[in-house]
Parts: structure tokens; C-alpha cells; sequence
């Protein structure tokens, strides 16, 4: 399974797909837990999609955005919140009452990341604006070309910060803010259900098509149709996708067999 994710990104559903042809645009026969006008979003609300994709139970954990299609890049990496080397936990509890009147927080991704954008939920005066500082694995400060704070509504916040360089580390200073969640945008899977085409299919099988790589499916098992696969003679095998529309990718996940 492949994920594309842009620069603004659940749970395995066992989908079984269209396939017959390469370079087609893969469809799935078992709609529940999709929507969009060609079912080509993925639902990551803690109940069940509406048709419109809108979720009222709220956002399944570690996704977030009026439709839930935004991934957070901090449960992704298994990132840690502290403060003065304390855990802040309940920046992440899903629970938007919950606050933390620190003055500072830092995110620690684990591993290196492209930067673009964070949303949190805060309770603030309208004079007072929280900032951040990115830093690389050195600690090193990476200097952003955008830096912009964007007030959505009376609960939400978005700074903007985009680095040309990986990120390590998020520092936020909150001085006169109380912070009660916050999300780093991982950005969506721009490849989920998109054109996809491979130069030969194993046994010309259903478990091997091309489209098997984009079905939001990540089961390893081969048996379980989530796999593409090319013939085993074929001289220069290879794997393609095709957008709808253009799309900036700036991090590449794949998910390989098991067995």
C-alpha cells in the first residue's frame, strides 16, 4: 500500500477492488466507510461518515480537520509533548476542555519532518498570539519562508511555517494562551484511489492489480488483495500513478508484504 501525502495529511477497512485493467481509477465495491462524489475519501470519524464526509461523533485520533482528512503528524510519528522535560498529555487526549497553561511546550517528532502547518484549540485574549521555533536534530533553528498566524474562529488557530528543511523539533511559546490541542499537520494521502498502472500483473490475478497499492489498505498479507504485484519475467517491472489534478507530495510511505 502507498501513501502520498501533501504539503498541507485509520483504520484498515478489507476492500475488495475493480481491477481488471491497468491504468484504471480504482474504485471500491464496498462503499461503507468512503465518501466524495467518486467515493475517493476515506472516513476517519470516530462513528460513521455522513455522505458529505462530515463527522458528529468528532475525529478517530490522530486525524483532524472539518472532515477528518488531515493527519497528525505528531500521533503519525509517535511524537511527545512536554514542558521543562514534564509530559503535557493532555494536548493529544482528544478532549478539547482539557488545557495546559504552560509557557512553553516542545514537540519532539522522534525522527525528521517536513513542516508546514499546526492547528490548535486555544483559549486566548485577541492582543495575544503564540509563535513557534522549528529545529532540526542538532537543534539547529530553520528559518521559515511563510510564517503566518491565522485565527480560523473563537477556538481554533493556525500558524503557518514553511521550512525548506526537515524539523525535529516544535517549540511553541504561550505565554497568556491556554493550549488545549494541538495537531501538526501530516497532510492528506493524495494517492488513495488515484490512477494507478503497473507494466505486468502476476498471474494476471485480482490480488495483484495495480490499484491494490492505493486502496487505503495497508494488510500485508498478499492473500488479503491489498498488494499489487508485477509478473515475475517481466524484464523491467514497474509501478505508475497518475493524479486527477496536480498535487505537491512531500513524503512518500510504503507499506510491503509480510509473508
Amino acid at each position: 500500500m502507498l501513501e502520498m501525502t501533501d504539503c498541507f495529511v485509520g483504520y484498515s477497512l478489507l476492500l475488495l477492488f475493480n481491477c481488471f485493467n491497468t491504468g484504471i481509477t480504482c474504485e471500491p465495491r464496498n462503499r461503507y466507510g468512503w465518501f466524495g462524489s467518486k467515493w475517493q475519501y476515506k472516513c476517519h470519524c470516530v462513528n460513521s461518515c455522513g455522505a458529505d464526509g462530515e463527522c458528529k461523533g468528532g475525529c478517530a485520533s490522530g486525524w483532524f480537520g472539518a472532515k477528518c482528512q488531515y493527519q497528525d503528524l505528531i500521533t503519525f510519528a509517535q511524537g511527545k509533548i512536554t514542558s521543562e522535560n514534564e509530559e503535557v498529555s493532555e494536548l493529544q487526549d482528544n478532549n478539547d476542555k482539557t488545557c495546559s497553561d504552560k509557557k512553553t511546550i516542545k514537540v519532539d517528532f522522534k525522527t525528521d519532518y517536513y513542516f508546514s502547518w499546526l492547528r490548535a484549540v486555544v483559549e486566548y485574549s485577541h492582543s495575544t498570539r503564540p509563535s513557534i521555533l522549528l529545529q532540526d536534530n542538532a537543534n539547529k533553528v530553520i528559518q521559515c519562508t511563510v510564517n503566518k498566524v491565522i485565527v480560523v474562529d473563537n477556538i481554533y488557530m493556525d500558524i503557518q511555517c514553511f521550512a525548506s528543511t526537515p524539523v525535529r523539533y516544535l517549540i511553541m511559546q504561550t505565554e497568556g494562551v491556554k493550549l488545549c490541542t494541538l495537531w501538526v499537520s501530516g497532510g492528506k494521502n493524495v494517492a488513495l484511489m488515484q490512477t494507478a498502472s503497473q507494466s505486468s500483473t502476476f498471474t494476471s490475478s485480482e490480488l495483484s492489480h495495480a490499484c491494490n497499492a492505493v486502496d487505503g489498505n495497508t494488510n500485508g498479507q498478499y492473500i488479503g488483495r491489498s498488494c499489487s504485484h508485477t509478473d515475475q519475467d517481466d524484464p523491467n517491472p514497474n509501478w505508475e500513478l497518475s493524479f486527477t489534478n496536480p498535487s505537491l507530495v512531500n513524503r512518500i510511505v510504503l507499506y510491503n508484504r509480510i509473508e
